[in-house]
């Protein structure tokens, strides 16, 4: 009975199979092939159109989903159909699939019965309700015709072919079986939560796009973003008061009201106020907060990333991606959503929980993950305290300069303060080559001891890897922690006692503009 378009067996039965052909036929056989029985009472459905897709259920022996499409004869109405007896009747469950949008493909998830997709001709549809109401997926998917589909349910991807634009994935869709008919509700909620694997990536042509020096000719696929992925949803957006007042200007304008001019004080403070905030924050077993991440405040639902790494040792840092903290240890997590509004930090909606797992792959993993993660985070703490005396020393530096140029322009300047404070600039020089090195020796290519930044690059290198810290790591760490901590005390001794007493005989004699100093002044009558 015509050719053969599609054919499926039935995950639950074994021998029930069924076939579609090019002329609008759906033949049933309950015993491997032996026998058929043609089925055609499809309500609505024109003579001679195509049967591209068979679907059993994966929950229901007796229940199996065809689309047809016609779009040959002129006809680009969306068939789908559903049968609960094994094709001897059928039911649309088009519905509100858009009058113009042939169905090519059909899909069951694996764990919810009444979630369906639908590729489309233009496009891929989903149904919480078992197709009786249709919603668009967009999330960056082209319009498109998506020939098939399939499901990774490993990791709940949904994979789809499309025609002349290759095939897309999207990643970890089980947020879709929370919905409800009635919405996603009127609270912010974070959906479960896969594990995430931790493992050190990497690229075997090398470069963050994987290319490495093939160029544009060769492609490459983007990744998911590594780490572990949130999918939540926030109600309505967190708006700013100027977005609030526009908005209420338009509703005005519709009505042909008047639409008064804000005040200057209004104005004023839409202009110094924040943007709202949205923050995911992630918490260790014990409660402690290990990393908070900005999330959208846009309403409908979202996703954020985070890389499984510890908090960064410079926060403030402009290159977030080569400033990350150390691996964070294995085990259990939460996360939950919290909003800054006005200067008002409030967690809302209930955590949700998750681990953090090992890919178990490493050539030389940690044989003690707890001894490594603490070598990383003390490591962490003193590479911290580096970076920001690092800062001040060459604040210090640049501000002695300065002292030393007002205090020979200062008439009335004892000129033995001059000396002093070129001592104390040898000793912030000294500090320098301390912290990083000898540049008098190193600038002319000879060898020299590093500093105790080169050290601490050392002792925190093995945060790239998921292995336990080396010997040289670890006696990295004990030198540089040992200079430092007689550099700090030195550097402190300046920056507390004699870089005051210097501005104090400079201020005492008239010397104004002192960087950082505020001046003792009041009005003279």
């Amino acid at each position: 009975y015509g050719n053969i378009v599609s054919l499926a067996e039935s995950p639950l039965v074994e021998g029930l199979l069924y076939v579609g052909t090019d002329d609008g036929l759906i033949q049933v056989s309950e015993d491997g092939g032996t026998n058929w029985r043609k089925e055609n009472s499809f309500p609505g459905v024109p003579k001679l159109a195509y049967v591209p897709y068979i679907t059993p259920s994966l929950h229901d022996a007796d229940t199996v989903y065809a689309s047809f499409h016609n779009h040959k004869q002129g006809d680009f109405k969306p068939y789908i159909f559903k049968s609960t007896d094994r094709g001897r009747s059928w039911d649309s469950i088009a519905n509100d699939l858009p009058e113009r949008n042939f169905v090519w493909a059909i899909q069951q998830d694996h764990i919810s019965q009444n979630l369906l997709f639908a590729g489309t001709e233009f496009g891929l549809y989903f149904t919480i309700d078992e197709g009786k109401n249709w919603h668009r997926l967009r999330s960056g998917l082209p319009t498109i015709a998506v020939r098939d589909l399939d499901i990774a349910r490993d990791h709940d991807d949904l994979v789809l072919g499309t025609f002349g634009r290759s095939f897309y994935v999207l990643d970890d869709y089980s947020s879709l079986r929370a919905l409800t008919t009635e919405g996603s509700g009127d609270n912010p909620v974070i959906y479960p939560i896969q594990d995430a694997l931790i493992y050190s990536r990497g690229s075997r042509l090398g470069g963050r796009s994987g290319k490495g020096s093939q160029g544009a000719a060769f492609y490459a696929a983007s990744n998911p973003d590594f780490g572990a992925t949130f999918t939540y949803y926030l109600p309505e957006k967190y708006e700013t008061r100027k977005e609030l007042r526009k908005k209420r200007e338009r509703e005005q304008g519709k009505d042909g009201g008047d639409i008064p001019y804000p005040s200057w004080e209004d104005l004023r403070t839409e202009d110094n106020e924040k943007d709202p905030q949205v923050f995911l924050i992630i918490r260790d077993d014990s409660g402690r907060v290990v990393q908070r991440i900005t999330g959208s405040r846009n309403s409908g639902q979202h996703r954020a990333t985070w890389d499984l790494r510890e908090a960064s040792p410079n926060p403030a840092g402009a290159n977030r991606r080569s400033g990350g903290g150390p691996w964070a240890l294995p085990g259990p997590y939460s996360v939950q959503i919290a909003t800054l509004i006005d200067g008002k930090y409030t967690e809302i909606g209930d955590a949700q929980n998750f681990r953090v797992v090992p890919l178990g792959n490493a050539t030389l993993s940690a044989s003690d993950a707890e001894a490594a993660f603490a070598h990383q985070a003390k490591a962490s703490r003193l590479a911290r305290a580096v970076r920001a005396t690092s800062g001040v020393l060459e604040d210090m530096r640049g501000k002695i300069g300065a002292l030393r140029t007002a205090a020979i322009r200062t008439p009335g300047m004892d000129p033995a303060w001059i000396a002093r404070i070129e001592s104390i600039e040898a000793r912030l020089t000294d500090l320098n080559t301390v912290m990083n090195g000898d540049g008098t020796v190193s600038r002319r290519q000879e060898a020299t001891l590093p500093g105790i930044n080169a050290r601490i690059s050392h002792a925190t290198s093995n945060w790239n890897t998921t292995g336990a810290p080396t010997e040289t790591e670890k006696q990295a760490y004990e030198i540089a922690g040992r200079a430092f901590a007689k550099t700090l005390a030195e550097l402190r001794d300046i920056v507390e006692k004699d870089i005051p007493e210097i501005e104090s005989a400079l201020e005492a004699v008239g010397a104004g503009g002192i960087s950082g100093r505020l001046p003792d002044w009041k009005i003279e009558r």
